[in-house]
């Protein structure tokens, strides 16, 4: 007869074979539904169709922003991107090096780095680049890519434009034909009105500074240019600089009002068609305006501005 200490010492062990069998089954199904890829997206910068090699633009997190800055233009670097399961949400550590070895890592060549914004080479597939063919500078994307990759030529397994939903068919073939014949010149910003001055058809607007640090050094009426943050919209300006002329994607050459923290107030014309629309709008309520890229005329930095909400 089993005595009762060693009837509790079976009993003990049974459960710890089924405990550790359902843990063991249980830990298997967890790394097999584990991800073998995730997803990160960034600025298209540059795309070099005979090296197959893009540059891009991706936003630092976390202790990234304050990683060493001692790199320099072409310089092999892993990132570790920053993100939950699949998903990234930025980069967020900067490491010398050629190889991967943990998840959401990425060895790639170092580009530049402005404020909390890193700039990056990676390869593309072949197979992807009548993809690239069809995006243009400015323009975000959203990229695949595998944990820790064996092979530094093989960091995206798919690519696609930040809006697309897929690569079907002839997509980006014809995108990039279309863009070809006539290339999308405009985009569209938005910014709070402050004031308008019919008789000079200037309007004062203020929006929000969003990349690092704030602008110093300006005096009312210098004249400045604007690069915006955007994908084929504007949601903020990235950087500012001395100069009356742009010369590249989403940069707008105005006038220096002031700047409160991170609100810039500048001055741009309104084209003859839109004064009857801004006379309307009240200071205080947002104006959306479309402007060519680029603007290398001061005096035609917007085509047409309306009110935020008004859809014609």
């Amino acid at each position: 007869m089993l005595n009762p200490m060693n009837a509790l010492r079976k009993s003990a062990a049974i459960a710890a074979l089924i405990l550790f069998g359902v843990s063991g089954a249980a830990a298997d199904v967890v790394a097999r539904a584990t991800p073998e890829t995730y997803t990160w997206s960034a600025e298209l910068v540059a795309f070099d169709e005979v090296s197959r090699t893009a540059t891009f633009r991706g936003l630092l997190v976390g202790s990234a922003v304050h990683d060493p800055a001692g790199y320099t233009d072409g310089d092999r670097i892993v990132l570790t991107w920053s993100g939950m399961f699949n998903f990234t949400s930025g980069i967020r550590s900067i490491a010398p090096g050629e190889t991967a070895r943990g998840r959401f890592e990425m060895p790639v060549e170092f580009a530049g780095r402005d404020g909390r914004y890193l700039t990056f080479r990676a390869p593309i597939p072949a197979s992807y680049v009548h993809t690239l063919r069809g995006l243009r500078p400015g323009e975000w994307v959203t990229t695949i890519s595998p944990h820790a990759p064996a092979d530094p030529d093989a960091l995206v397994s798919h690519i696609r434009g930040f809006t697309d939903v897929g690569d079907r068919g002839n997509r980006y073939i014809n995108r990039a034909a279309s863009q070809a014949a006539a290339p999308p010149e405009t985009y569209t910003w938005s910014a709070k009105l402050v004031a308008f001055d019919e008789v000079e058809k200037m309007a004062t607007v203020q929006a929000m500074v969003v990349g690092d640090g704030e602008p110093t050094g300006y005096t009312d009426g210098d004249r400045i240019v604007l690069t915006w943050s955007g994908i084929s919209s504007a949601s903020g300006i990235r950087s500012i600089a001395q100069g009356e002329s742009g010369r590249g994607r989403f940069e707008m050459p105005v006038e220096f009002a002031a700047i409160d923290g991170r609100y810039l107030t500048f001055r741009v014309p309104v084209p003859t068609g839109s004064i009857d629309r801004v006379k309307t709008i009240e200071p205080g309520q947002w104006v959306t305006s479309t402007s060519p890229q680029p603007a290398p005329d001061p005096s035609t930095v917007v085509v047409e501005m309306r009110g935020f909400t008004d859809v014609g």
